[in-house]
């Protein structure tokens, strides 16, 4: 479970989070909507480690994540899909799939072709090919949770 509770964020002193809590079990899918300007992206930021809290508890199976930098965080099991959907351009798209695997230390297998199969990608192809490639590569991880 992905449990955050009363988190504060602020960029450059100004608040942009405050108190918001959230609880997610396992094999739960919640959609944070709302506006442009109202905070998902920052929510996110912060339960992940991309931007500091002021204050609050993030936590992963009951485990402390609110301390660890962003990398432990991953390590833990937390995965992140940015919304720029941020891939590797100039690499094969089992080259960027391989990433996710590199954050845990586990070896790349040529079997990555069942995830690789599931979409066509090509260079420059439009925006719905690289979220999949960029969702796939959290997915080769294993994580326990992610956020997108």
């Amino acid at each position: 479970m992905l449990e955050i509770k009363q988190l504060n964020v602020a960029y450059d002193g100004s608040q942009i989070l405050r108190n918001v809590s959230l609880n997610v079990a396992a094999h739960q899918v919640v959609c944070l909507m709302g506006r442009n300007g109202v905070g998902k992206t920052t929510t996110l930021k912060g339960i992940v480690g991309l931007l500091k809290p002021l204050s609050g508890v993030i936590a992963l199976d009951g485990e402390p994540l609110d301390r660890l930098r962003p990398e432990l965080r991953a390590r833990k099991g937390l995965g992140y899909v940015p919304q720029g959907r941020d891939i590797f351009p100039n690499l094969t798209v089992w080259e960027n799939l391989k990433i996710g695997l590199v954050v845990h230390g586990k070896k790349s297998r040529r079997s990555g072709g069942s995830c690789v199969g599931a979409f066509s990608y090509s260079q420059g192809n439009a925006g719905g090919a690289k979220a999949a490639c960029s969702a796939a590569a959290t997915a080769t991880a294993r994580d326990r949770t992610r956020v997108c």
